[in-house]
């Protein structure tokens, strides 16, 4: 009798014990802030950073690239390396619930899935790319309405463009991505082929890349090739150029030796040195306006 009564207590116990576990392990396997917005965001590019501040999930930041500028929040956060070469352990001392990223860094992004981080990796060379980005960013950190904002605000600027210009004679741009200021020549300049980006800014602002059919997205062109192209219009983007120790003057001045270029017959020669120029993200959109004043000034 007392063996069955032993039994049955420990019978009893064990159902206890097992109903605990179960609910103990339920309560475990329900995801704590999967559904929720991530409270701890790492930026892996300054476009991407951009973005995040730009829709209204810049408190979340805790982390950003070596090369982010802009805003000035940045200016206080942790870095954690570059775009190419991040710094792993930073990036684990920062426990970062989600980590956004661009779809060209291949390497890094693998690393980091190995690593068992979130990632959301969105693409940035094309125009299609920021505003899929715009929208993906905001989904996935909570901002979904500024994100919608944003798109909308940039597609109408888009589209009011395209509306403007369809009727106009468009003139040949040639946008110089790079070159070696200061030589006192024309040689090695990168300029802005058949790429997703440049190319489409130049059309929305009624112009044409007049190397839009030159070699691969950024060729590197000679005096005599510019020569050939002939542009009506050359647009140098020199976001850093304090650094450079040149001027705006000082470069214009360099093409004044190609004479037989309309662009240059003209004095067509322009300087752009703001800090989006480079940086595909929300704010490199205002080139659509910048390249259309220029046009404009251009007729004159």
């Amino acid at each position: 009798m007392k063996k069955s009564k032993s039994l049955i207590i420990i019978s009893v116990i064990c159902l206890i014990i097992v109903v605990v576990a179960v609910i103990n392990g339920v309560k475990t396997k329900t995801p704590t802030y999967r559904n929720e917005a991530p409270q701890k965001i790492v930026s892996l590019s300054p476009s991407i950073t951009e973005v995040v501040f730009a829709i209204g999930a810049g408190k979340k930041v805790v982390g950003v690239t070596a090369f982010d500028k802009y805003p000035k929040e940045v200016e206080s956060l942790p870095r954690v390396g570059g775009f190419l070469d991040p710094d792993f352990e930073k990036i684990i001392t920062l426990s970062p619930q989600l980590i956004i990223t661009r779809t060209d860094n291949i390497q890094a992004n693998n690393k980091l899935k190995r690593l068992g981080f979130k990632l959301l990796a969105v693409e940035h060379t094309s125009i299609e790319g920021i505003l899929n980005s715009i929208s993906e960013i905001g989904t996935a950190t909570g901002c979904t309405q500024k994100a919608k904002m944003l798109r909308l605000k940039i597609e109408r600027l888009i589209h009011a463009n395209k509306t403007k210009t369809t009727l106009t004679k468009k003139p040949k741009i040639m946008l110089c991505i790079s070159r070696n200021f200061g030589s006192g020549s024309i040689k090695d300049v990168y300029v802005a082929g058949n790429d997703k980006l440049y190319d489409k800014i130049i059309n929305f602002a009624g112009g044409i890349n007049a190397c839009h059919n030159v070699g691969n997205k950024y060729p590197k062109l000679s005096a005599e090739n510019i020569e050939q192209i002939n542009p009506d219009i050359i647009i140098e983007l020199v976001p850093k150029i304090r650094g450079k120790k040149v001027t705006s003057e000082s470069i214009r001045k360099e093409w004044h030796k190609l004479k037989f270029i309309k662009a240059v017959e003209k004095n067509n020669i322009y300087v752009i040195t703001k800090d989006y120029a480079v940086l595909p993200g929300p704010r490199i959109f205002g080139l659509i306006t910048d390249f259309e004043q220029i046009i404009n000034e251009s007729k004159k």
